[in-house]
């Protein structure tokens, strides 16, 4: 309530009142300014969360498919690798022909014998 009078005290306290009032409302000034700079920054800091969010989500999503992915491989290797394993014994040991048990292919290529040992089968021309 502003006081209204002609002396001179009178004018002082009204001075000081409408000081007073300006000071409150300076002051709420500044108040309304830091509470939108604060407001500003929360949705800074809510919009940074929701965009790390999305990017672990993504990141989770990204994760999930690549381990499907790799267990399709896993399936697809494991069955190519049982038909190959079924077809014969020469397929399972990692192909080329097929193991008979005899041991080592007769590898008859005209190899010259140490001087004084002779091989009999090689002069003959019979593969033992």
């Amino acid at each position: 309530a502003l006081a209204t009078g002609t002396n001179h005290q009178t004018g002082a306290a009204l001075s000081a009142e409408v000081m007073d009032v300006a000071r409150r409302a300076s002051r709420r000034r500044d108040e309304n300014a830091e509470h939108a700079k604060n407001e500003a920054k929360l949705k800074q800091q809510i919009a940074y969360r929701e965009e790390l969010r999305r990017q672990m989500e993504e990141k989770k999503e990204e994760r999930r498919r690549q381990k499907e992915k790799d267990e399709e491989f896993d399936r697809r290797y494991e069955q190519a690798y049982a038909n190959v394993a079924t077809s014969g014994a020469g397929a399972t040991l990692g192909g080329g022909a097929p193991v008979d048990g005899r041991g080592p292919p007769n590898l008859d290529i005209g190899v010259v014998p140490p001087r004084g040992r002779r091989d009999p089968n090689l002069e003959s021309g019979q593969s033992p």
